[in-house]
C-alpha cells in the first residue's frame, strides 16, 4: 500500500513536476481546476489520481476530500502548492486584487488544511507548504505576493509547533527563481495587471515598474532547475528528520543569509539595486 500525497496546484510548474516525480513512489492526488489539465497529468502517468476542485471555494473543497472517504492508506499527506502572484505598488493595487492573492496563497491553504487535517494526523503525515524566497524578504512591487507568503510562512510555524507533539511534521520550501511557467505568465501578463491597477498612482512610479520588469526578465533568464525544488520536497517528504524550511536555489540562500545579517538600510539599497 503506497502512502498518499495529495497536491495541490499540480496543471503546471512545480506541481506538475511533482506529481509526476512522486507517482513513482507514492498515491498521488493531484489538485487541478480545469479538466484538461487533469489530461495531462493522466498522460504524464495514468496512475495519478485527479481532484477537480478549486482551493478558495470551500463547498468544492469539502466535496474533493469526502471523494477520499473510500481510500485505504497508511500514511496521508499534504503538499500546498496552488499559488499566483499579483504584482505592482501597494498603493496602486485594487483590493479586489489583494484579497484574490490572500484567497489563493493563504486563505486556500488553511482551509484544504483543516479538512485535511484528521487524516494527517491519524496516519502522522506531513504537511509540505511551498512559500518562497520572497516568504523571507520582500522586494518593491510584489507586495502582495510577497505579503502571502510571509504570512504562509507563519502559519507554518504555528502548525509546526503545534503538530509536533501529535507526531506531524510541518516543512517550509522556500524557492528562489526556478525555471517554471510562472515567469513567462507573469511576464506575459504585466500590461493587463498595469490596465487593473490605479492609473494616476501608477504614474508615480513609471520608471521604477520598468526596472522592476526588467529585473523579473534578468531572473527568468537566470533561473535554476526544477529538479531543486523535486529533491527538497523529496526530502522534506521522506527524509526522517527533515529540516523546518529549505531554501532553494543559490539565490534563495543567499538572500535568506543577507537578510538575516544585514541591516535593512543595506538590504533597500542592494534591492533597489538588483
Amino acid at each position: 500500500m503506497k502512502p498518499i500525497v495529495l497536491i495541490t496546484g499540480a496543471s503546471t510548474g512545480i506541481g506538475f513536476a511533482t506529481a509526476v516525480h512522486l507517482a513513482k513512489t507514492h498515491h498521488v492526488l493531484a489538485q487541478v481546476r480545469k479538466p484538461q489539465h487533469g489530461e495531462k497529468l493522466k498522460a504524464a502517468n495514468p496512475e495519478i489520481d485527479i481532484l477537480q476542485f478549486d482551493v478558495t471555494d470551500e463547498k468544492s473543497t469539502q466535496n474533493a476530500i469526502e471523494q477520499l472517504d473510500h481510500l485505504k492508506f497508511e500514511s496521508f499527506s499534504l503538499i500546498n502548492n496552488a499559488g499566483i502572484t499579483v504584482q505592482g505598488p501597494v498603493e496602486a493595487v485594487r483590493m479586489e486584487d489583494w484579497r484574490q492573492q490572500f484567497e489563493v496563497n493563504f486563505f486556500g491553504v488553511i482551509q484544504l488544511t483543516q479538512k485535511c487535517l484528521p487524516m494527517i494526523r491519524q496516519t502522522k503525515g506531513r504537511i509540505i507548504n511551498i512559500s518562497s524566497v520572497s516568504g523571507r524578504v520582500s522586494s518593491g512591487f510584489l507586495g502582495p505576493y510577497a505579503s502571502s507568503k510571509f504570512a504562509l510562512n507563519a502559519i507554518s510555524d504555528s502548525l509546526r509547533r503545534e503538530l509536533s507533539p501529535l507526531g506531524v511534521k510541518v516543512i517550509v520550501i522556500e524557492p528562489g527563481p526556478i525555471q517554471t511557467p510562472i515567469w513567462e505568465k507573469a511576464l506575459a501578463q504585466k500590461n493587463h495587471t498595469n490596465e487593473r491597477m490605479n492609473q494616476e498612482i501608477l504614474k508615480n512610479y513609471e520608471s521604477d515598474v520598468e526596472k522592476f520588469v526588467a529585473s523579473m526578465e534578468n531572473s527568468a533568464r537566470g533561473a535554476e532547475p526544477i529538479e531543486l525544488v523535486i529533491q527538497a520536497i523529496d526530502e522534506a517528504l521522506c527524509s526522517e528528520n527533515p529540516k523546518a524550511r529549505y531554501p532553494v536555489g543559490k539565490t534563495a540562500k543567499l538572500t535568506t543569509l543577507m537578510g538575516q545579517l544585514l541591516p535593512d538600510a543595506w538590504m533597500d539599497a542592494l534591492i533597489r539595486k538588483s
